[in-house]
């Protein structure tokens, strides 16, 4: 029997989604961000004359805040992070206590403790607004508040970064692809464009991100983008299409392809976070437009069962190649990960994305067997109806 009811999409098509950017989806292998050095104190603490003995420890607050200092450059994280709490806790002068915020904050994220460094980045923001370290307070804030996909929260946190007259280029640059993460999660895709536009001009101008491996900044702006053209393209969906289904599926491809292109320039970071959420990402793009595709209701001329079986296998074989170039996609992303040692929800949810992504092609190829017919015979009967499809138009 000629396969006549299948969706006509362009083999070609099919093809280029299957292998768009062959060349640059896997991610590279990605570098560990070093931790970021603490800034520089005063040659001259304020030295109390009051002794803190707590937790084990006993010292004045400047000795602990010496001591803290030490376990940090020691990348003893937890250690260190004791340490500058109980500076706090022997009422210090306010410069020292403005540093052991900061400092106990950077412990903090070492020790994976965001939730914890956010609390103390924003309390040294709140009460000594005029120090100057306020300004890399801002910029460690809303990293934090990314990793804890606190979007509304990031947006007003860029914004009040972005107000400052003081900015260096990258971190103007990283300011404004904040605001653009959290307004696109948040789902306002349009004003989050606008953002990572001015962000980009930017970066265009002094050069940064054009080649090689990019900082932090650039692969958060790369990502954004990726973020405005994934949630654009997905508004294109295929039950009912607003169009004809080829057409649909053709437009949906082009803009999976271009957020992917977006999502690849940010695996360039030497920042593995950034690295493993864009290839979630792009495995994902994959995994979604294969859900959207089989949403689509077999026609109703399908006369017997046969038939149906046949129909439902053409369609499980064509478009199978998105759940394989999905799990590869994962399966990369989460090698990387081990591979650097980096621990994040995505890298979980990339493996999580696995598990599903082998169970649907598990299934679809059940349902390629149930036909009865070798799947050569139903790709060569795929490439015929391609060919009449072609001769029609």
């Amino acid at each position: 029997m000629k396969i006549r009811f299948l969706c006509p999409v362009p083999l070609a098509l099919l093809v280029s989604l299957a292998l768009g950017c062959a060349s640059r989806t896997s991610p590279p292998p990605a570098i560990p961000t070093p931790t970021e050095p603490a800034p520089s104190s005063p040659s001259h603490h304020p030295v109390g004359t009051s002794v803190i003995s707590a937790q084990g420890h006993e010292g004045t607050a400047a000795e602990l805040f010496e001591q803290g200092k030490q376990l940090l450059a020691q990348e003893k994280f937890a250690e260190a992070a004791i340490h500058f709490d109980l500076v706090l806790k022997g009422d210090p002068e306010p410069k020292l206590a403005a540093m052991a915020l900061m400092q106990g904050g950077l412990a903090r994220e070492g020790s994976g403790d965001r939730e914890g460094a956010l609390v103390r980045y924003q309390t040294l923001l709140v009460q000594h607004p005029q120090d100057d370290l306020v300004k890399l307070a801002m910029v460690r804030r809303i990293r934090q508040l990314i990793h804890l996909e606190r979007w509304s929260e990031l947006v007003t946190a860029a914004e009040q970064l972005l107000a400052r007259g003081d900015l260096t280029v990258r971190e103007q640059i990283e300011a404004l692809g904040s605001r653009a993460l959290g307004l696109v999660e948040g789902g306002d895709g349009e004003a989050a464009s606008l953002q990572v536009e001015r962000a980009r001009t930017l970066m265009e101008r002094h050069h940064i991100g054009e080649i090689g491996r990019i900082p932090h900044e650039a692969a958060l702006v790369f990502f954004t983008l990726g973020e405005v053209r994934r949630v654009r393209s997905e508004t294109i969906v295929f039950d009912p299409p607003t169009t004809g289904f080829a057409q649909a599926f053709e437009a949906r491809a082009a803009g999976l392809l271009e957020a992917q292109s977006a999502y690849t320039d940010a695996m360039r970071t030497t920042d593995p976070f950034w690295a493993t959420w864009a290839g979630y990402r792009v495995g994902q793009l994959y995994q979604q437009l294969h859900r959207d595709v089989m949403k689509v209701k077999a026609p109703e001329k399908l006369n017997s069962e046969k038939d149906r079986r046949l129909y439902e296998g053409a369609v499980q074989l064509r478009y199978r190649v998105l759940l394989q170039k999905g799990l590869k996609m994962m399966q990369s992303t989460v090698k990387m990960n081990e591979r650097v040692g980096e621990t994040n929800a995505w890298g979980q949810r990339a493996k999580e994305a696995m598990g599903q992504l082998e169970k649907a092609i598990g299934e679809a190829n059940e349902v390629i067997q149930r036909v009865g017919v070798p799947e050569e015979t139903l790709r060569q009967g795929l490439e015929e109806m391609g060919k009449l499809q072609a001769k029609k138009k």
